[in-house]
């Protein structure tokens, strides 16, 4: 691990949101640490959060950097079910 590149997350890591299936990551980041080192983190924890539930894919719907009082990056996480997939794929073909 990188220290001048480091991010950290603190408390529950996934908060549930008003829209369903989406759910809001706050990664907190250190030193030199850009949006896309704030990213790969979490791509990584939905990733896990993935295998660990019903869930079989994600997408980064939004993120937002803030620098005051510490700085992070927001993100905004959509997870689908194999149904979402299956309703997408469905629609494609029509």
């Amino acid at each position: 691990m990188n220290i001048l590149r480091s991010t950290a997350l603190y408390g529950k890591i996934f908060q549930a949101t008003d829209r369903l299936d989406v759910y809001s990551l706050r990664v907190y980041t250190g030193g030199f640490a850009s949006v896309n080192t704030a990213e790969n983190r979490a791509r990584k924890e939905a990733e896990q959060f993935v295998e660990n539930s019903d869930y079989s894919d994600y997408e980064i719907s939004d993120s937002k950097r803030v620098w005051f009082p510490f700085s992070c990056v927001d993100f905004l996480i959509t997870f689908h079910t194999h149904a979402d997939k299956e309703i997408a794929e469905s629609g494609r073909g029509e």
